[in-house]
C-alpha cells in the first residue's frame, strides 16, 4: 500500500512540474504586444517571391551546381508568401502577425511575430539567429519570447526527438533536399546558398509538390465548389459586365447551406476566397488559394460598373482573412503609392476605399459564429452593392506623387478622410450585424 502511496505522491509531483514548466512557459512567452510591427515598415511583394522561387525551380532543369543569392528582402518577402498560407491553416486564431530579417557579418537574424487569439490578442515573439561557419549554417541561438534555447540543445532536440518522429516520405525529401545543398555562407546584406539539382531531386519534389501545399483536400475542394457556383450562376446573367452583388445572393445561399452542418465563419471564409480567386491577377493568386484555379468566365465581375474595384474589394478581403486587417489595408496603400509614380495608372482614392470596404467586408462575416449568420441572412434579404460598398464618384483619384503629397498638405484632407470612415461605418451590412 505504502509503495502504492509513494508511486501515486511521485506522479502527482511530476504532473506538478510538468503543468508548472507549461504554465511557466505562457506566462514568459505571451506578451500583449508583438516585437515585429506586423509588415508595416515595407510591405513584402508577392512577385519578389515568386520570382526568386521561380527562378531556383527553373535552375533545376540540369544537373549542374548552381548559385543562389537571397537578400533581407527576398527572404522577407518569402516568409510573408509562405506565412500567409499558415495563417490560412490557422483560419484567423493563430496567425503570424509579422517577420524581420538582417543580415550582419556572417549572421542572419529572423524575427517572428505570432499572433493568438485568446480573450484578447496576445503574441508569441521569436529571434532566431544563424551563422556561417564552413560553407554550413549553424543554430546560433533561438528566443521565445524570454526563453534563450542555445543551438546546441536546438540541434539535439531536431536531431534527437522531432526528426525521428517525421513521416517517412517527409523525411526522405528532407535529407534529399539538404543532401543537395553544397554550401551555404552568410555575408553583409545577402546569403549565398550553391546546390546540385539532380534527378532524384526533381522528382522528389515533383512527387512532394501536391503534399506539401498548404491546406487539405476537403478545403481545396470546397473552395472549388465555391468557384463551379459562380461560374453557374454568372451563366445565368445576360449582361455584359456581372455586378458582384448579383453573384453574391448565389454564394451566401451555398454557404447558408453548408453551415447548417458546419461553421457559417468557415463557410464565408471560402466564399471570400473563391471571389478573391476568381478575380485576382495571376500574381497574387497563389497566395489566396495555392494550388486554386479560377473558373473560365466570358465577362468580368464588376463593383460599381468597374472590375478594378470588385478586384481591391475582394482580394483585400481575403487578405485580411490570411493576414491581418491592418496588413491588407497596408498593402492597399503601397499598391497605391507604387501606381502614383511615373506611369502608373496614378493614386486612387476610389480603390483604396474598396480596400477598405473590403476588408470590413470580411471582418463582418467571420468575427464570430453569431455575426457571421447574421451577415447571411442580412446578405440573402436585402439586394444591391450599395449595402456593402460606399459611393466612390466623390473621390479624387489619377493622382501622381506629387498631387498626392499636396492633396494631404490641404487642409480639407482629414475631413475627406474622416468621410470616407463615416460611409463606410454607416454600411447597411456593418450596421446590421454590430460592426
Amino acid at each position: 500500500m505504502r509503495i502504492i502511496f509513494k508511486l501515486f505522491y511521485g506522479l502527482l509531483i511530476l504532473l506538478a512540474l510538468f503543468f508548472g514548466a507549461i504554465l511557466t512557459w505562457l506566462f514568459v512567452s505571451f506578451k500583449p504586444v508583438p516585437a515585429v510591427q506586423g509588415w508595416k515598415d515595407s510591405t513584402p511583394s508577392i512577385e519578389r517571391a515568386e520570382q526568386w522561387i521561380n527562378q531556383v525551380q527553373s535552375a533545376m532543369d540540369s544537373n549542374k551546381l548552381f548559385r543562389a543569392e537571397i537578400d533581407s528582402r527576398d527572404l522577407r518577402s518569402l516568409i510573408f508568401y509562405w506565412s500567409s498560407r499558415l495563417n490560412q491553416l490557422g483560419q484567423g486564431r493563430v496567425k503570424v502577425y509579422g517577420a524581420d530579417t538582417a543580415f550582419t557579418d556572417d549572421k542572419l537574424t529572423v524575427k517572428l511575430s505570432t499572433e493568438f487569439q485568446l480573450d484578447q490578442p496576445r503574441f508569441i515573439n521569436f529571434e532566431v539567429v544563424f551563422s556561417g561557419h564552413e560553407g554550413v549554417p549553424r543554430w546560433d541561438y533561438l528566443r521565445l519570447g524570454s526563453v534563450t534555447l542555445a543551438g546546441e540543445w536546438i540541434s539535439w532536440v531536431w536531431t534527437e526527438l522531432v526528426f525521428p518522429l517525421i513521416p517517412q516520405k517527409r523525411a526522405s525529401l528532407w535529407k534529399t533536399l539538404t543532401g543537395a545543398v553544397k554550401r551555404f555562407d552568410i555575408f553583409p546584406g545577402k546569403a549565398v546558398l550553391v546546390y546540385r539539382s539532380n534527378k532524384e531531386l526533381r522528382e522528389t519534389l515533383k512527387a512532394q509538390a501536391e503534399e506539401l501545399v498548404i491546406g487539405d483536400q476537403e478545403e481545396k475542394a470546397a473552395i472549388g465548389l465555391y468557384l463551379s457556383v459562380l461560374a453557374a450562376a454568372a451563366d445565368q446573367n445576360s449582361l455584359s459586365d456581372i455586378p458582384m452583388a448579383y453573384l453574391l445572393r448565389t454564394m451566401v445561399g451555398l454557404a447558408v447551406a453548408r453551415s447548417e452542418q458546419g461553421s457559417a465563419v468557415d463557410e464565408n471564409r471560402r466564399m471570400i476566397r473563391a471571389f478573391a480567386i476568381q478575380v485576382a491577377d495571376a500574381s497574387v493568386r497563389p497566395l489566396l488559394g495555392p494550388g486554386i484555379k479560377p473558373r473560365s468566365m466570358d465577362r468580368p465581375i464588376v463593383l460599381r460598373g468597374r472590375f478594378d474595384l470588385a478586384q481591391h474589394f475582394l482580394v483585400s478581403a481575403a487578405l485580411a482573412l490570411s493576414l491581418d486587417e491592418q496588413t491588407a489595408l497596408n498593402i492597399g496603400i503601397s499598391k497605391e503609392q507604387a501606381d502614383a509614380k511615373a506611369g502608373g495608372s496614378g493614386f486612387s482614392f476610389s480603390d483604396l476605399i474598396a480596400d477598405m470596404a473590403g476588408i470590413r467586408f470580411a471582418t463582418a462575416l467571420t468575427v464570430s459564429e453569431e455575426q457571421a449568420r447574421l451577415a447571411q441572412q442580412f446578405l440573402l434579404q436585402n439586394r444591391g452593392e450599395q449595402i456593402f460598398m460606399p459611393e466612390i464618384a466623390w473621390l479624387p483619384q489619377g493622382l501622381t506623387t506629387a498631387a498626392y503629397t499636396d492633396l494631404m498638405r490641404h487642409p480639407l484632407y482629414p475631413a475627406m478622410l474622416d468621410k470616407m470612415v463615416k460611409r463606410l461605418e454607416n454600411l447597411p451590412l456593418l450596421i446590421a450585424v454590430g460592426e
